[in-house]
């Protein structure tokens, strides 16, 4: 299955990052890259864990440059 249409439930993520998904409504990896990093980071219970976990599943699968605006290293 692709990581980009994968529900909350079924991401590698913590639950602390699949916790702000579906509250926040959002039903999949696809619809949270829409966000900048910028504007996750000022949502609530959006946290720097969250970051790293998503910066994490996205390096796993070949998606590290899905991102916006996440600092180059």
């Amino acid at each position: 299955m692709c990581a980009l249409t994968s529900c909350p439930e079924e991401l590698n993520v913590i639950p602390e990052l699949r916790t702000f998904m579906i509250s926040n409504r959002i039903e999949n990896l696809s619809e949270l890259l829409k966000f900048s990093v910028t504007e996750l980071m000022g949502m609530e219970g959006f946290s720097y864990r969250c970051l790293t976990s998503l910066n994490r599943l996205l390096e796993e699968n070949g998606m590290g440059s899905y991102l916006k605006d996440f600092p180059s290293r």
